[in-house]
């Protein structure tokens, strides 16, 4: 669990009953999060209730170009997508695979790409 919070960004702490306490502590089981390994999470990763993540919409423009020679005419398609942010609840179910899943405390964590 101690190296779990340094991968999401987490420092050692002073306090004994964090899980980010800088020695092994002399219960090691269960684990539990002390409010101080709570609220940092939270401050590094900026928790908001109803929170909204950006998502890329895209528009397609199609351009036609046609060339004549006097025996073979060809016709070239191309589709340009420019993307733009927009902001909207990411949806978990219309993922098709993600990057990372973690259980923690009985909360299930997944990551995508950018988003947790």
């Amino acid at each position: 669990m101690h190296e779990i919070g340094h991968a999401l960004g987490l420092a050692h702490s002073f306090r004994e009953d964090s899980v980010m306490y800088a020695y092994v502590p002399v219960n090691q089981f269960p684990v539990q999060l002390s409010l101080e390994d709570v609220l940092f999470i939270q401050d590094l990763y900026d928790a908001k209730k109803n929170a909204k993540f950006p998502k890329l919409a895209t528009t397609t423009t199609p351009t036609t170009i046609t060339t004549t020679t006097p025996t073979t005419t060809t016709t070239t398609t191309t589709t340009t997508t420019t993307a733009t942010a927009k902001d909207v609840e990411m949806d978990l179910c219309t993922l098709r695979n993600v990057d990372t899943v973690l259980i923690m405390n009985g909360r299930l964590y997944i990551s995508h790409e950018r988003y947790m």
